[in-house]
């Protein structure tokens, strides 16, 4: 994107938009956990660029997780 539009002759943005996680380990807070990945997901509309955009919850914490999000 960036080489084919400079080579028109224009200037270019391209962020490529960043893909960051949440690792949330077993022996997380889940109560705090939820709530940051929340505040990280949808935090100023979800437009900031360190917006987390998946979440892997390692071990048997998933459905407890998910619970506390919904």
């Amino acid at each position: 994107v960036y080489a084919t539009g400079t080579a028109a002759g224009k200037r270019v943005q391209a962020l490529g938009g960043a893909k960051n996680h949440a690792v949330i380990l077993p022996d997380a807070d889940l109560d705090l956990a939820a709530d940051a990945m929340v505040n990280a997901g949808l935090g100023s509309a979800g437009e900031r660029c360190m917006a987390i955009s998946a979440a892997v919850a390692v071990g048997p914490i998933a459905d407890d997780l998910v619970a506390k999000i919904a």
